[in-house]
């Protein structure tokens, strides 16, 4: 497989601070050797837009804006978009880059991510991200994505999501959006995939390395007790290669400050590998 590496090392509007450094780290931790190892070839570029007066909503979408232009060009020229991104709103842009045609999500992740500016009390834009994936909010800021379309909320399964600010639960339910416990993935997740392919063909994975259980390491300040083993993870990806025609990957939320050993490192490559396999 050909992959494009598109690093994206931003975090809430900043360059190269807390989870923005995780795609250097992912990279210079051995990433592209071990793809390059695999037999895939590999191609590195960067997002990296200029912005006068740095903000986190402004420059958030300025970014994500960046991430569809990015992809839609590795997409034409067949390429499978791997995108390592330090904020979840960049599925925005990649998912946009995809095209117009229906993709699935299957959004792997400790939170929700689902709150819009009127339920959250934090504010925090990323906290936001799935739910402007599916139109819930910003609509005048990703109207100025390229190829924005938001994804049909039926056609997502939220995977491993525990830490669900109480305002968040209404809105999932009502949204029906497909939900895989932590504890039941390798369970029911074949049923939730059978009911996501009978309406899409095509699917974009989204990998928040929180996802993870910290005993398996912290991927990040917001890790939360309560999530898949690394075993877990993986098996989930292959399980989702196998029956979907995978179009595009992201991995994100990586604070390389809070995995001084460098295992949720190594665990990001070997989830990457199991998004792409091993050509025969």
């Amino acid at each position: 497989m050909y992959i494009q590496l598109i690093e994206i090392p931003f975090d809430s509007g900043h360059w190269g601070v807390r989870m923005g450094r995780g795609p250097g780290a992912i990279v210079d931790g051995g990433l592209p050797r071990h793809l390059l190892a695999n037999g895939h070839a590999v191609e590195r570029e960067r997002v990296q837009p200029v912005t006068r007066f740095p903000t986190e909503i402004a420059t958030g979408f300025t970014v994500v804006a960046a991430i569809a232009r990015a992809v839609r060009a590795t997409s034409w020229r067949g390429r499978f978009p791997l995108a390592l991104m330090g904020n979840c709103l960049g599925s925005v842009g990649v998912v946009a880059g995809l095209g117009a045609r229906e993709t699935g999500v299957i959004w792997l992740d400790a939170h929700a991510d689902f709150n819009t500016p009127d339920s959250s009390r934090s504010g925090f834009l990323d906290g936001m991200a799935l739910a402007t994936l599916t139109g819930r909010c910003w609509a005048a800021a990703v109207s100025r994505i390229p190829g924005f379309r938001p994804v049909a909320a039926e056609n997502v399964i939220l995977v491993g999501a525990r830490d669900v600010d109480p305002e968040e639960e209404p809105l999932l339910a009502e949204a029906g959006v497909a939900r895989v416990a932590a504890g039941r993935v390798l369970d029911d997740l074949p049923a939730a995939l059978d009911s996501l392919l009978s309406r899409v063909g095509r699917v974009y994975l989204h990998l928040d390395l929180d996802v993870l259980d910290p005993a398996e390491g912290r991927a990040n300040g917001f890790a939360a007790e309560g999530g898949l083993t690394l075993q877990e993870l993986l098996a989930a990806i292959r399980m989702i290669r196998e029956r979907a025609r995978l179009v595009a990957a992201g991995l994100s939320a990586y604070d390389p400050e809070h995995d001084p050993d460098g295992t949720i490192c190594a665990a990001a490559s070997r989830a990457a590998l199991a998004v792409v396999g091993t050509p025969t």
